[in-house]
């Protein structure tokens, strides 16, 4: 019988295959080489992240878009954003599972739309003062790209087992490639925009987050001002109140300080229940 270690390189290799498929098949080699920790990655590609805190979501899923608003007379147009207030509203990260994101890049052109949450939407209309609808308009290569680094990381572990000596008989692997397998530390790096996660065997997370950039303060204070302003306008419970305005206060701090934490505010403003 063949190797289904060789053939999930080759797989790998194809750049026009599902990756649905490959990782449905890196999930089994995983699961029957008892690598926990792979197995569970590959588990939640497959299923996707809707049910994660958006900082549980890796950063190689982050996505980049640009903001329109809806004007009643003409349409979707451009609402620019400068600085680092651009960074924070017009990055995000798919929650999507690999099969959603085949299926959403093979139904769409060259972009995919992402609707803001009505309460950001009405901070920027108060930025903006146009309160109206607001969407990002995201490219469809971010996408192609997590699919793509996906695939590349798959080959590299299915080369690194096969440099390790275990390669399979069939879809079976004898008790000394498993122990083989239990024994070695296996680092599978998937990169993406400007970040890398690394899903490590037997060893510790890494973790990555993204580079600091600076921060636009002035801008930044107008945002939290008018967030801070209408909150008790947006119908909240008092517990998701008192989150936002605690994530404000971090946000105003960092905003005062002459290093800012650019991925704190990120986080605070991202985070809370309604922003």
């Amino acid at each position: 019988m063949g190797s289904i270690v060789l053939e999930l390189q080759q797989d790998a290799m194809q750049k026009s295959g599902s990756v649905s498929d490959l990782l449905r098949k890196a999930y089994t080699v995983a699961r029957k080489l008892k690598l926990s920790d792979f197995a569970a990655w590959a588990k939640t590609e497959l299923e996707g992240y809707n049910n994660e805190t958006l900082d549980a979501i890796p950063e190689y899923r982050v996505v980049r878009g640009r903001l329109r608003a809806l004007n009643p007379y003409s349409g979707w147009i451009p609402a620019e954003l400068t600085g680092d207030l651009s960074a924070v509203v017009e990055s995000t990260k798919a929650a999507e599972s690999v099969p959603e994101i085949e299926h959403l890049l093979a139904e769409s052109s060259e972009y995919l739309v992402k609707y803001l949450p009505h309460e950001l939407s009405r901070s920027l209309g108060r930025l903006f003062q146009l309160d109206t609808q607001y969407q990002l308009l995201l490219s469809r290569s971010d996408f192609e790209g997590i699919l793509h680094n996906l695939r590349q990381a798959v080959l590299d572990w299915a080369l690194q087992l096969e440099e390790d000596g275990i390669l399979g008989d069939g879809i079976q692997f004898s008790e000394d490639e498993k122990k083989t397998a239990g024994q070695n530390q296996y680092h599978v790096t998937v990169t993406g925009a400007g970040s890398q996660i690394q899903i490590q065997q037997n060893t510790v997370h890494s973790t990555q987050q993204l580079g600091n950039q600076g921060v636009d303060v002035e801008q930044l204070k107008t945002l939290v001002s008018m967030i801070r302003e209408h909150v008790a306008q947006y119908g909240l419970e008092d517990i998701q109140q008192r989150s936002i305005l605690e994530a404000l206060d971090v946000v105003e701090e960092q905003s005062e300080s002459s290093s800012p934490n650019y991925g704190l505010i990120k986080k605070s403003l991202l985070l809370s229940p309604g922003i």
